[in-house]
């Protein structure tokens, strides 16, 4: 197959893709819809992540307006650039046959085909980790300072995107120091470059970090107190990652396994260490704790582009490239119209259905000017998405337990008079007087859920 006919192949992928989410009716998770709010406070960190997720949304909304096509699309650019890397990963590692269908599985890969149509943080992590990848790649295989220079800049790319790139940056530099065969010189500048260059970029975060008494570390070290100790958990993980990135999942984690029984090379050694390693010592953490499935996705990829490269399987490729399209075109179909598939397959759409509908609701009873406060970040996003004022929201709580505590406390309205949104018809505590506006039922994640409004001002 000629090159003109892939990438003709390709944009014909893209326009498919781009018109999918033009006319895409889910209403943005709860997630997208706290990320779209941090866009709004542009900044150098926030509470539980990095900075990249919102200024790409701000770029995007920027120009296409505050709509769900706005705040997405960045997932679907990221999700084709990142297709593109992968191109260009296993063009210098495989032959033409295997690379046609190494990059059929990526696109057709279910957890990528959800990260090109729900913008959260894994989409861009994906593209800056597979750029870092394959201008490491190109390093050791055509030694020079420019490729070090741009496999840095992805690297503080990544880490401006999610903690977990902070593992890359590490393994990187540990190939390059202990395991690459670059000549002396130019391993000192890579070096230097893989040192200097990302913690430049990642600088001002440490700094919005020191500020606010490094509440981000806080809350990523609270995930991994999630103890388990059981079995069906960790079932569970596998089931997921198997079912997320197809059965090529456990026979790249076997692959990693047995790495050393095998031939190795320096571009292998290096897809080892920032991949297979990592993805072995996580596995192994999830019997103990609990890990969710998109934790592994960037270790995922670059152990299954080691198997590719290393030789894979022809029949496990082939029920692999079945079940991606299968378990995509399923997905797809979910997000379309959530209502019309059995529970079990429905309750993937639970973060979106019913957001939409609970602020129309509100909008009914909401006047402009009032604060507005709820309970929890997840109402917290969704009404100040789609409320048409798109009002700035107040959390109730102390202590700080999202983006919200950190922006602007209930506390400091007291003496105000407030619009507050919860679930249930228990009283607000934080009301002096209040009183009931009106109480619903609203379906709202596929459950029934009584919503209550009241109108009172905040004790002193």
């Amino acid at each position: 197959m000629k090159k003109r006919h892939l990438l003709a192949i390709f944009l014909v992928y893209a326009i498919l893709k781009l018109l999918f989410l033009y006319w895409l009716p889910l209403p943005l998770s709860f997630d997208e819809a706290y990320y779209w709010d941090w866009s709004r406070h542009l900044a150098w960190g926030y509470y539980s992540k990095p900075p990249m997720v919102a200024w790409l949304i701000a770029l995007s909304t920027h120009i296409f307006g505050n709509t769900e096509f706005g705040v997405r699309l960045p997932a679907l650019l990221c999700n084709l650039f990142s297709l593109l890397f992968v191109w260009l990963i296993l063009s210098e590692l495989v032959d033409k046959k295997r690379l046609i269908k190494g990059v059929f599985l990526f696109a057709v890969m279910p957890i990528l085909t959800i990260y090109s149509f729900v913008m959260t943080i894994d989409p861009p992590l994906v593209l800056f980790w597979l750029g870092a990848t394959y201008w490491t790649i190109k390093l050791v295989k055509r030694q020079s300072l420019s490729y070090s220079i741009l496999a840095s800049v992805f690297i503080g790319l990544g880490v401006l995107t999610k903690q977990t790139a902070l593992g890359l940056w590490v393994a990187t530099l540990t190939f390059v120091v202990f395991f690459s065969s670059l000549n002396k010189r130019l391993k000192v500048f890579s070096t230097l470059c893989l040192i200097i260059i990302p913690a430049i970029m990642y600088f001002p975060n440490v700094l919005w970090n020191l500020k606010h008494h490094f509440v981000m570390l806080k809350h990523t070290e609270s995930h991994f107190s999630r103890k388990e100790h059981s079995l069906l958990p960790f079932l569970n993980y596998l089931a997921g990652c198997t079912a997320g990135y197809t059965p090529v999942f456990l026979w790249s984690l076997l692959s990693g396994i047995f790495y050393f029984k095998k031939l190795r090379d320096e571009v292998s050694d290096f897809l080892f260490i920032s991949g297979a390693l990592f993805l072995i010592v996580i596995t192994i953490m999830a019997v103990f704790i609990k890990i969710n499935i998109n934790w592994v996705l960037p270790f995922s990829l670059v152990a299954i582009i080691l198997w590719f490269k290393r030789g894979y399987n022809e029949g496990v490729l082939k029920v692999s490239a079945v079940l991606g399209i299968t378990f995509s075109l399923i997905l797809c179909g979910i997000a379309y119209f959530p209502y019309n598939f059995p529970k079990p397959l429905n309750r993937l759409a639970s973060k979106f259905v019913g957001w939409r509908s609970l602020a129309k609701k509100v909008e009914e009873y909401y006047e402009k000017g009032y604060p507005l406060v709820t309970t929890d970040r997840h109402f917290a996003g969704e009404l100040a998405f789609y409320l048409s004022s798109h009002p700035e929201v107040y959390v109730t709580g102390e202590t700080i337990t999202s983006q919200y505590q950190i922006w602007r406390r209930v506390s400091d309205l007291s003496g105000r008079e407030v619009f507050f949104v919860k679930q249930g018809d228990e009283v607000p505590k934080c009301l002096v007087n209040p009183k009931l506006v009106k109480s619903f039922w609203i379906e709202l994640g596929f459950k029934r859920v009584k919503i209550s409004l009241w109108k009172g001002v905040v004790r002193g």
